[in-house]
């Protein structure tokens, strides 16, 4: 049956008019933007869960200088080439995002003895950690 060209135009368009703002909901939700009551209850419950922390990490609290260098419980460090920082919605920071911040982390070093990856903590999630070592 023969669409009317006007008709099938209007719903083309329609189809095409909700993906940018779906698109935005997803990306906002997924930069931890959005309220928790907006975001879907599995995506909720994934937010919740503990991260992946391993046991061999050690805690401190980080400032970062000019990249790559840092002070870790005041004393100065140096971060290595492709450091990690991920906060607690798990997504990569960049170091020059939290320069001159003082943050709680989790990190583990290299062989060199540099700091290779980083989880940001909350004070609930540092205590948790201090207290299973």
């Amino acid at each position: 049956m023969p669409t009317h060209p006007t008709c099938h135009k209007q719903l083309r368009h329609s189809r095409f008019r909700a993906a940018p703002m779906i698109v935005a909901l997803g990306l906002l939700g997924s930069f931890g933007l959005l309220p928790d009551s907006a975001m879907s209850p599995i995506a909720q419950a994934s937010a919740q869960q503990a991260r992946p922390i391993p046991p061999k990490a050690q805690t401190g609290m980080l400032k970062i200088g000019v990249f790559p260098q840092a002070e870790l419980d005041g004393r100065p460090i140096t971060l290595g080439p492709g450091t990690r920082i991920t906060n607690s919605k798990g997504i990569v920071v960049l170091p020059a995002s939290i320069q001159g911040q003082s943050i709680l982390v989790a990190y583990l070093t290299g062989p060199s003895g540099e700091v290779n990856q980083v989880w940001t903590l909350s004070q609930a999630e540092y205590k948790a950690l201090r207290s299973r070592k």
